[in-house]
């Protein structure tokens, strides 16, 4: 605990404690392991500068998983490194009868995945849950032009300057449960007849049958709004709804990494999951389509 010494009048002198630990940040050029863990985010690289802020993230090695164990190693020589989690694809055998768990599996691929009592099972909050709609990827993206002033397409060689013709921008990736195909809507606002029902069904696209939205979908460019679909999303509770209108706008209170869902434990509960999103503010770019 820091003290504060009287020497005489006018005159003091003050200890600084010095104990406490601190947080060292990364020196230099990180080297980069792709490896498993205990824990932490995966897919997400992060970069640390010792080991100890390693461990709080990803967890202790076990000494068996050559990830982290290389981590230790390359830090004791260095200050700074860059890990990568994956997760583990199990030992190697078939998925169990029963449960249709793969052993010691990072993740669950497939129609089912690991419900309320830790068995893997169909998609409840779906009607057509049972693998016939299998879960994906979607990649969620916008047509953008630099703002004025800014050069943050021109740096990239994205755009030259004085050119306003616009990019198609990544800005974020959505992950749907078994059961749930998601669409965009084809007008600025939500149109009860353009939305689908809690009743439809999230048809196969290699049925070429009618869904509600499209691939492809339109924004308000004044608000930067755009409408997420959710078709064959069921879910009884009257406040969760098929649809969610959300913005590109960072400064929007409905900007999408706002109300979108971030939590993959409710991927099935919410229709959808927003796995990461990337921020552009409105002075560097504009959307435009």
């Amino acid at each position: 605990m820091a003290e504060l010494t009287f020497r005489s009048a006018g005159v003091s002198t003050r200890e600084i404690d010095l104990s406490q630990p601190s947080v060292t940040g990364p020196v230099g050029i990180p080297a980069g392991v792709v490896g498993t863990a205990q824990e932490g985010p995966a897919f997400i690289p992060l970069t640390f500068g010792n080991y100890s802020d390693f461990t709080s993230v990803f967890g202790k090695s076990d000494g068996e998983k050559f990830g982290p164990l290389a981590v230790q190693q390359w830090l004791s020589n260095a200050q700074a490194l860059t890990y990568l989690r994956v997760l583990g694809a199990g030992d190697g055998n078939k998925r169990n009868i029963s449960t249709g768990v793969v052993t010691n599996a990072g993740f669950t691929v497939g129609d089912r995945t690991i419900q309320d009592n830790g068995l893997a099972g169909n998609n409840r909050y779906a009607t057509d849950g049972d693998g016939s709609v299998l879960g994906r990827t979607y990649f969620l993206g916008c047509f953008m032009s630099q703002s004025n002033g800014s050069t943050i397409f021109s740096d990239a060689g994205i755009q030259t300057l004085g050119n306003k013709k616009a990019a198609p921008i990544l800005r974020g990736v959505l992950l749907a449960p078994s059961g749930v195909y998601l669409t965009l809507n084809t007008k600025h606002a939500a149109v009860t007849s353009n939305t689908p029902a809690k009743g439809s069904t999230a048809l196969n696209p290699a049925t070429s049958l009618p869904r509600a939205g499209a691939a492809t979908g339109s924004v308000n460019i004044a608000s930067q709004e755009f409408i997420l679909l959710m078709n064959g999303y069921t879910n009884t509770d009257a406040a969760k709804k098929t649809y969610i209108t959300a913005s590109f706008d960072m400064t929007s209170p409905n900007y999408f990494a706002n109300v979108f869902n971030t939590n993959p434990l409710k991927i099935e509960e919410e229709g959808h999951l927003l796995y990461g999103n990337f921020d552009i503010y409105p002075t560097l770019a504009a959307t435009t389509g």
